[in-house]
């Protein structure tokens, strides 16, 4: 099976190789568990030559303020930035439009940037907007037969907690979940990575510890 690095030496280690090629992988943590950050870190180190890696925002944030965070890491080069790294809103025609709109914008952005990596940022948002929950799975089915179809390697990430993904209709669409958690203590945080599932690949599903620096994620520690 074809792989698609994560840009991390370890995180492939773990997974065997990389993530495979035209999955669709679920991001998943509670805030403030470093979803973000490895997202744009893989993004970045996969940006190179010709391939257009997409990020869609769907919390109608201004560019410059999802930038002005990342701009901190060493792994952002702002000489791709809107070259091979593309970032594009959904937010405003979700809300405004609704959900049939908003897959058509997303086949523009696929026609238009034929994209090697899509991140959406995040699927929650679809969640909260989408009150049916049939509606909401329809969206999910739609969206996922879209993405496949253009065989590009798809990142949803998602505020939630392991229990919360156990129930989650992205869940059950995904190939792979990776799930970021970490624990608060006086001295600092730690941080931890667990691949709860990866098809067609022979993942460590154990714990690994992981620390962020100015590099992004660095020293996945593994057993």
């Amino acid at each position: 099976m074809d792989k698609v690095s994560t840009g991390i030496l370890a995180l492939d280690q773990i997974l065997d190789g990389g993530l495979p090629k035209g999955s669709t992988i679920l991001l998943a943590g509670r805030p403030r568990t470093g979803k973000t950050i490895l997202a744009h870190q893989m993004m970045f180190q996969n940006a190179e030559n010709d391939d257009k890696i997409l990020y869609l925002t769907t919390l109608g944030e201004p560019q410059i303020k999802i930038m002005k965070f990342q701009q901190e890491f060493s792994f952002y080069d702002t000489e791709k930035v809107q070259k091979s790294v593309i970032y594009k809103d959904l937010g405003g025609v979700l809300r405004k439009q609704g959900s049939t709109q908003t897959l058509k914008l997303i086949d523009s952005f696929l026609k238009e940037y034929q994209p090697k990596i899509i991140f959406i940022d995040t699927i929650k948002t679809f969640a909260d907007i989408i009150p049916d929950s049939m509606e909401f799975r329809e969206f999910i089915f739609d969206l996922s037969v879209r993405l496949t179809t253009w065989g590009c390697t798809t990142i949803l990430l998602g505020e939630y907690s392991e229990h919360d993904i156990e129930i989650r209709p992205e869940s059950a669409i995904a190939d792979g979940i990776i799930y970021l958690y970490g624990t608060e203590e006086k001295s600092q945080q730690k941080r931890y990575l667990r691949v709860l599932k990866m098809r067609g690949t022979k993942h460590f599903n154990g714990e690994a510890f992981f620390k962020i620096s100015k590099d992004g994620m660095k020293k996945i520690l593994y057993k």
